[in-house]
C-alpha cells in the first residue's frame, strides 16, 4: 500500500470543509467592505441624488425631474406586462398544438 493513499484520502475528506470555510471567510471580509444598506427606494434615490454633481447649468438632475419620469416608466411597464401575457398565450397555444394527440 502506498503511503500517499492516506494523505489523498485525508485531503478528499477535508477538502469540502476547507473550501467552505475559505468561501465563508471571504464573504465575511466582503461584507465588511460593502455592508448591506436597507433603505426604501425613495431613500436610495435621495442618496443617489445627493452624490450627483451637475456638469453644466443647462441640465439639473433632481427629485422633481425623476418624479416626472414616473408616468413614462409606469406606461412602459404596463405595455411590457401586456406583451408578456400575449407572448405566454401564444406560447401556450403553440405548445398545445405541438403536444396534442391525434
Amino acid at each position: 500500500m502506498d503511503s500517499t493513499f492516506p494523505k489523498k484520502l485525508w485531503i478528499a475528506l477535508t477538502r469540502p470543509f476547507v473550501v467552505t470555510a475559505y468561501k465563508l471567510r471571504n464573504a465575511k471580509r466582503d461584507r465588511k467592505n460593502l455592508p448591506y444598506v436597507w433603505k426604501t427606494p425613495g431613500q436610495m434615490l435621495s442618496l443617489d441624488l445627493s452624490y450627483y454633481e451637475a456638469e453644466s447649468e443647462d441640465f439639473e438632475l433632481n427629485k422633481s425631474f425623476v418624479d416626472d419620469l414616473i408616468p413614462a416608466r409606469d406606461a412602459a411597464l404596463s405595455r411590457t406586462n401586456k406583451l408578456t401575457v400575449f407572448n405566454l398565450i401564444v406560447l401556450a397555444t403553440l405548445a398545445a398544438d405541438f403536444f396534442r394527440s391525434g
